[in-house]
């Protein structure tokens, strides 16, 4: 099982930290960009994309293989983007 970084990965210029519930809003903007769509694996429905499937899978903890990070801007933790890690065997 993958385990986060306890304290978040921080350096000057970025942060990755664990994705909070204040990051849903912006995660769910985020799913309806045309661009996000075209270059991630987002979950479309007939009449679009299915945003809250697709923030709530965002939100979900760790797994044995899966880890998420918040790309955040130091200072004012501001969701600048996000990385998925997959553990490949």
């Amino acid at each position: 099982m993958l385990t986060p970084p306890d304290p978040p990965l921080r350096s000057q210029a970025v942060v990755l930290r664990l994705i909070e519930g204040a990051d849903a809003a912006t995660l769910a903007e985020a799913a309806v960009d045309p661009l996000i769509q075209r270059y991630t694996f987002t979950q479309r429905h007939p009449d679009g994309v299915d945003v809250e499937g697709w923030t709530s899978e965002k939100m979900a903890p760790w797994s044995a293989d899966t880890a998420r990070f918040v790309i955040a801007e130091p200072g004012s933790d501001r969701l600048l983007g996000m990385i998925t890690l997959h553990v490949i065997e």
